[in-house]
Order: structure tokens, then sequence, then C-alpha cells
């Protein structure tokens, strides 16, 4: 699935970039589960042919709230000026305000927050051990057009 974490006191999604395809059993390790819409950033977890359909409805107040079906499922985070949001494939969003994370590797990424490392590093760790998060860790603020990676300093 993925490694998705936010962090409300940062205002930063980290996400790690490796889809996989258990239809067809390969992998994308360069696939962007985060995008920009007018308001901030939007991040899938689970089923990613949702994110362009809630991206759209997040852009204009005039469309329906979009209907994702069970077996479609997957969750979202967003960041927004106003914080940092998730929910599930209802899209009723609620307010995270420390770290949540989504995601087959959000269990290693939150415990390696509960000991003190960083969002980036935290992803990183789940890209390590999660056989369904890889790729690249990028991070996406407020203040970037783009999300950026992140590079972890071999330790000594």
């Amino acid at each position: 699935m993925t490694t998705i974490i936010g962090d409300a006191k940062r205002s930063i999604i980290v996400s790690d970039t490796m889809m996989s395809d258990s239809d067809s059993n390969t992998k994308d390790l360069d696939f962007r589960k985060v995008v920009k819409f007018k308001d901030g950033w939007l991040a899938v977890a689970g089923d990613v042919r949702n994110l362009e359909k809630v991206r759209r409805w997040l852009n204009d107040s005039t469309l329906p709230k979009p209907e994702i079906k069970e077996e479609f499922d997957c969750d979202f985070m967003k960041l927004t000026p106003d914080g940092l949001f998730v929910t599930d494939r209802h899209l009723d969003f609620w307010e995270c305000v420390t770290v949540d994370a989504l995601g087959s590797g959000s269990g290693i990424a939150l415990g390696a927050m509960k000991l003190g490392h960083k969002a980036e590093d935290a992803v990183w760790a789940a890209t390590q051990v999660d056989v369904n998060s890889g790729g690249k860790v990028m991070v996406y603020s407020l203040d970037y057009s783009v999300g950026k990676e992140y590079i972890r300093k071999a330790k000594r």
C-alpha cells in the first residue's frame, strides 16, 4: 500500500513513492500519491484511482461528493492553511492536531516518531521494513509548489 505521515505541528505531509499492483504483481517506485489542490496538498493511501476524483471535488465545491465503493477502499490526508485533516472513503474529514499516518507502513512510521524521529526518517524506516512501501521519501509543505525529495544522511 504505502506510508504517509502528516505532522500537524510542522505543517508537512511525508510520503513514500512506491505503488504496488497485486493483480499484476508489479510495482512502480516513482508514483506520486500526493497532489496539489487549490487549498494545499492531498494524499491517498489505498486505491489510488480515487485520488483525481477527490481532488476535482475539493477544487470545485459545486461538484457532488464522490462516492467511493467499499471495494475501492482508500484513506486521504489533506494539508491546508487551516490544518491537517484525515478521512476514510466516506470523505468526512476530521482534524488531526498532532501526527497521523496512513497505509501499510503507518505502524512502523508512528513507532519511529514515538522514539523521537522526524516524519521524514519515520517514512524512510517504513520503506526499509514494510513490503508495500518504498521508493523515494517526499516532503510536501504549504511553502512548496512541488514535493521535495528527502535524502537521509547515513548515521555512523
